[in-house]
Parts: structure tokens; C-alpha cells; sequence
């Protein structure tokens, strides 16, 4: 619907579903420097570069996951410093688990990228250790599941992640390993304990260690356990590069498949209580961060929508609002007559990878008006559809299109005309609105298909040779379905042809004609009726002999010459097709009925075959 004007001298309240207007009311909360989001807005994202000082407390999801203690310790970000204590001398033998610090904010892989980090461990001897990992995490598990999804044990077995993750490399250091018994202070005990600085893939499940490098302090080299790592990444050839302080240096590939990497930092302890003191820091990143998209509703306490929804594109992890408390704010538009309602808090949100979580609902209190909506059936008018109504904006000018109002009409109809859709709305004092209806005119949708009828009739009970072809007809209609009513109609179809059996000497057949019913709606698509011959034993013999013209006394008549039969309207034969009489034996005889011819006639059959004489009978088949 295109909004063309408001008239603010109308006193009601108002919502407006479907209006992309620029609206110019101020609302009542505004911030400095912030723009107005227009409905229909889509905001391209900005601030896309990272920034190190950005990996702080306000942009990262700390998480602790305790395996057998009932708590682990939180990781802390210190301000002063600018970095994250993991661990803060906690008792000997008392933390269980993981945590993680994790940044909300994802890499694209398809952009270079590039890391320094900076973990620091002391003890309190500083050569035995408790810490079974800690380090950098380069991983696909959000920051949200970072701390969840990391695998226990010790060791070997220090940060992997498990098979749900489907890439994760973490670099860092192991500093529990294996101990060593000597002289201790006068005494006798552990005094050497092995680490390793490694660089670990996990893919789907799969374990492999990219790199790994040992060394070990003692309790006359005791020191601080101190590790750099600059991070490299390739987009091009998709490789990460890991060096670090003591040297180590590795590759890992990051497959074509993922499409972002979430930074995290990562500690374990499984319960070897030295009183660590660990500390992990972000001192550089650059990169292009991954976006998303959030949308954002205008709707009133109702929930019915007053304006074209906004689009905001921003980087995942970044903390938006539309007149909130965000970092990116933008002032909620005016909605004439209208107040914004709710809390800042309630219109801010920290943007997710999964776009369907990102939804700022602005709300506006306001009535709304009620447009009323008057529906016709074109296709039938005797149906009578239900009435409906649209929310509107009292005073303002309205011009629907089809298009606007074709969630109003039933399922399988369509909108075919439009009636009384321009016009202004108008209110009496209780905001009742005075419109006439809006007609909307329907019509059903319809669905054609080609259907061919078919009508065959078979024959059968006769020999090989003489059996006919079946009889085959066709008929092809268009059948056409109402989809709102479900009926179905076909156009009138052509008579079927009746079939009349052929004739087959010595065989009869149990019906002599076949007729097919018109086609209708209920008509089957196709129909057999099969014909049955059936032998039999008869006798048959001419009905009718013509031999033209004898005069009395001439030759013929005297008998003195051969008179051929003109015509014979008939065959004589015995017909013994039928198998149920096959083993009776038969004669068949003829004689002549000489009363109306004078002498002794004669009558030849079949060529001289039989000749039948006027004085006795003669057989002529058996």
C-alpha cells in the first residue's frame, strides 16, 4: 500500500498495516548523533574491521563447564591491564572442568586475518604445574557453546573439541605433564616437570595434532611459563600459520566449508592442584568480521504491524538497538498518534549468525481503526463469504492494490476487481472507522488437465485365425477442477460409437451389439467388456434359390438341358463347432420335392459333386 499523505488535524488513534511512509513526528526517546530508521530501510553494515581492545568483558560470553567439581573458576577480564585472568591460584586439587572467554564477534574466512597472543602462567613454585591447557581457540562452536564443546582428559588429550564441532585449532600451552623425582630443598621429591607449547585440529571429531614442542622447568630453573603466538591466515590458499616464542611453527587448513571462525580463549584443569596464576590476552587482530541481518517490526500493543519492516546489517556479536542502549543506535521513527512504548532494553539485542534471532520489535501504543472489508464470490454468487477487516490509520489516504489485499481472500481464490480501495479514512468520536467497505471481488482458482478416455471391447471363444482385433476407442477431455469447491466438470464429451459384433460362421456371440454411457464427471478413464463366441451344431441351408425364368414346355422344363440357379441366398452346411457335441456322430440326407415339376428332375450341388434325384434321398454329408 502506498501511503500519500497523513492529516494531522484527525484526533484518533491510529495503526497501519502494510505502510512504508517517512514519517515526521518526533518520538520521545532520541539519542545524539543517532539517525532515524525509516520503515523500509535496509542498513548496510559498518565497522567491520576488529579491533584487539574490543575482546573485552562487554564482547565476549565467559562460560565455565565444571566435569567433577561442583564449580570451576571464572575467567576474568582486567581492565587495567587489558587481558584475562583464567586462573587465580585456586586450591590444590579443587577445579574440575573447563572455561572459556570467547569473543562474539566471528572472522570471515574468505579475508585474511591475523592474530598475536600473549598466555602467562606462574605457580606457586613455578616449575610444577596445574594447568592441563591454556590457550587460543580458533573454532566453529559459537562463543556461547565454546567452553561446552571441548573434550576432557589430560595430556594428550587437551584441547580437542568434540565430534558436533566441525573445525576447531587450538594453540597454547600444556603445562601439567610428566614429573620427576629428586632432591628437593635437603629433602627428596618432584622436582622437573615436562610441558608442551602444541597446535591441535579437530574436525568433525577427528583428532590431529599439527604440531608439538617439550620443555621442561625444574626447581633450579624455576620460572614463569611465558608463550607468544602470532597467527597467520591465507585466504587464498585457506592456511593458518602458528608461530610461536620458542619457535614452533605450524599449518592448518580451514575447509571451503566454513565460512567463519569464533575466537575464544580456553583453560583446563582436571583436578592437579599446583595453585596456577594463568593469564591470556588479544594483543592485535586484524580481519574483516562475518555480518548479519537483523529486522526490525513496527507494531502496535496489539501486535498488528504499522509500518514496512527495517533492515539492519551489522557484524555478528555486535550489540544494535533502535532508540535502546546499543553501541549502533538508531532513533525509532514517528508513527502519527502514536507513542513509543517499552523499555530501552527491551529494542536492544546482541546480534547471532542465525538471522531468525534477530528481531528488534518497536512498539508503539496506539488504537487501531478497523477498515471494514466486504468480500464477493464472482465465480458463485449465491456463496456468501465471510466480512473482514483491515487495521488503518484514521485520517490517512489509503490505495490498495491487489496485490496489498490478497491475504484477506480464502484459500484457492484470487482477486479479479477491486472496489471503493482509494479513498481517506474517516472516524466518528469513537474512533469507529465510517468507510464504506472495500469490495473485493473473487473469483476460484481452477486447474486444467487432459484426460483420455478409453473404451475397449475384447472378443474371445473363437479360433486364432478367426478372432477379431479388439475394438478400440478414444476420447480425450479437458477435465477441469474447482480448487475452492473441489467439483470438477468436463467438457461435453463426443457419443461413443455402438459396436456390433462381427459375424463368424459356425459361432454365435453372447451379445450382438456393445453400447458405452456418455462420460460424465464419475465416468471411469477406462472400460473392457469382453465378448464370448460360442460354437454350436445346427444346420443351415439356402432360404432362397432363384433360377430366373422356365418357360412350360421348353427344354429346361421338359429337362432336357441343365438350368443353373441364377442366385442362391444362403450356403447349406452343417455347423458342429460346439464342444460339447464333439463326439456325436451325424447325417445329414436331401430330397427332392419334384410336385411342381414334371419327368424326372435332378439337382446338382457343389459343382456335380451330389447329385440328388427325384425318385429317393441322398446324403450328402457326414
Amino acid at each position: 500500500m502506498r501511503v500519500i499523505k497523513t492529516n494531522n488535524l484527525i484526533k484518533p488513534l491510529i495503526v497501519l498495516i502494510g505502510v512504508a511512509a517517512t514519517l515526521s513526528m518526533s518520538v520521545e526517546m532520541a539519542f545524539a548523533d543517532d539517525t532515524t530508521l525509516q520503515p523500509g530501510d535496509h542498513i548496510p553494515a559498518k565497522n567491520v574491521s576488529p579491533d584487539a581492545k574490543t575482546f573485552d568483558d562487554k564482547h565476549s560470553v565467559v562460560r565455565t563447564t565444571p566435569t567433577h567439581s561442583a564449580s570451576f573458576p571464572t575467567p576474568t577480564f582486567r581492565k587495567g591491564v587489558g587481558d584475562w585472568q583464567m586462573l587465580n591460584g585456586e586450591a590444590d586439587g579443587g577445579a574440575y572442568g573447563f572455561s572459556s572467554a570467547a569473543f562474539e564477534r566471528p572472522l570471515r574466512t574468505d579475508r585474511d586475518f591475523s592474530l598475536k597472543t600473549h598466555g602467562y602462567i606462574t605457580s606457586k613454585n613455578n616449575y610444577l604445574y596445574t594447568s592441563d591447557f591454556l590457550g587460543v581457540a580458533l573454532s566453529t562452536a559459537s562463543a556461547e557453546k565454546l567452553s561446552s564443546v571441548q573434550t576432557g582428559g589430560v595430556n594428550s588429550n587437551a584441547g580437542y573439541a568434540t565430534k558436533d564441532v566441525a573445525w576447531q585449532t587450538t594453540f597454547g600451552t600444556q603445562a601439567f605433564g610428566e614429573t620427576y623425582y629428586g632432591p628437593v630443598n635437603w629433602g627428596w621429591g618432584i622436582n622437573k616437570m615436562d610441558h608442551y607449547n602444541f597446535v591441535r585440529t579437530t574436525i568433525a571429531g577427528v583428532k590431529n595434532q599439527a604440531k608439538q614442542t617439550k620443555f621442561t622447568t625444574s626447581n633450579w630453573s624455576a620460572k614463569p611459563i611465558d608463550q607468544q603466538y602470532d597467527v597467520n591466515y591465507d585466504a587464498t590458499i585457506r592456511q593458518v600459520t602458528y608461530t610461536g616464542s620458542d619457535g614452533l611453527t605450524a599449518t592448518t587448513d580451514i575447509p571451503k566449508t566454513v565460512s567463519r571462525i569464533y575466537i575464544g580463549l580456553l583453560t583446563s584443569v582436571q583436578g592437579n592442584g599446583y595453585y596456577d596464576k594463568s593469564y591470556l590476552s588479544l594483543n592485535d587482530i586484524k580481519g574483516t568480521y562475518d555480518t548479519t541481518t537483523t529486522t526490525v517490526h513496527f507494531v502496535d500493543k496489539d501486535g498488528n504491524r504499522l509500518a514496512d519492516d527495517a533492515q539492519i546489517d551489522s557484524i555478528i556479536g555486535a550489540k544494535i538497538s533502535v532508540s535502546g542502549s546499543g553501541e549502533e543506535n538508531w532513533v525509532a521513527p514517528s508513527i502519527p498518534h502514536a507513542t513509543l512504548a517499552g523499555t530501552a532494553a527491551d529494542r536492544t539485542i546482541t546480534t547471532t549468525e542465525d538471522t531468525s534471532k534477530n528481531v528488534i520489535t518497536v512498539r508503539y501504543d496506539a488504537v487501531s481503526g478497523k477498515l471494514p472489508v466486504q468480500l464477493v464470490d464472482d465465480t458463485d454468487p449465491n456463496n456468501k463469504l465471510a466480512d473482514a477487516t483491515m487495521p488503518v490509520v484514521i485520517g490517512q489516504d489509503f490505495n490498495y492494490a491487489i496485490t496489498d489485499l490478497k491475504n484477506l481472500v480464502p484459500a484457492n481464490t484470487h482477486i479479479v476487481n477491486l472496489e471503493n480501495n482509494v479513498g481517506t479514512v474517516t472516524a466518528d468520536d469513537q474512533n469507529t472507522v465510517t468507510n464504506q467497505p472495500v469490495i473485493i471481488h473473487v473469483a476460484h482458482d481452477t486447474s486444467d488437465e487432459q484426460v483420455t478416455y478409453k473404451r475397449t471391447v475384447h472378443y474371445q471363444g473363437l479360433p486364432a485365425a478367426q478372432l477379431p482385433k479388439d475394438n478400440v476407442q478414444t476420447i480425450q477431455l479437458t477435465r477441469t477442477t474447482d480448487k475452492y469447491t473441489g467439483q470438477v466438470k468436463l467438457e461435453t464429451p463426443a457419443a461413443w460409437q455402438d459396436v456390433k459384433m462381427p459375424e463368424v460362421k459356425g459361432y454365435t456371440p453372447d451379445v450382438t451389439t456393445v453400447h458405452w454411457d456418455i462420460i460424465d464427471q464419475n465416468a471411469a478413464e477406462t472400460l473392457d467388456k469382453t465378448v464370448t463366441y460360442k460354437g454350436m451344431f445346427k444346420v443351415f441351408a439356402p432360404d432362397e434359390m432363384d433360377f430366373g425364368t422356365i418357360t412350360v414346355g421348353d427344354k429346361y422344363y421338359q429337362g432336357d438341358a441343365t438350368k443353373y440357379a441364377k442366385s442362391v441366398h444362403g450356403s447349406l452346411y452343417v455347423a458342429h463347432t460346439d464342444a460339447t457335441m464333439a463326439n456325436r456322430n451325424w447325417r445329414l440326407t436331401a430330397k427332392l420335392n419334384q410336385d411342381f415339376m414334371v419327368g424326372k428332375p435332378t439337382l446338382e450341388l457343389a459343382g456335380g459333386q451330389f447329385t440328388i434325384n427325384s425318385d429317393g434321398e441322398t446324403e450328402i454329408a457326414n
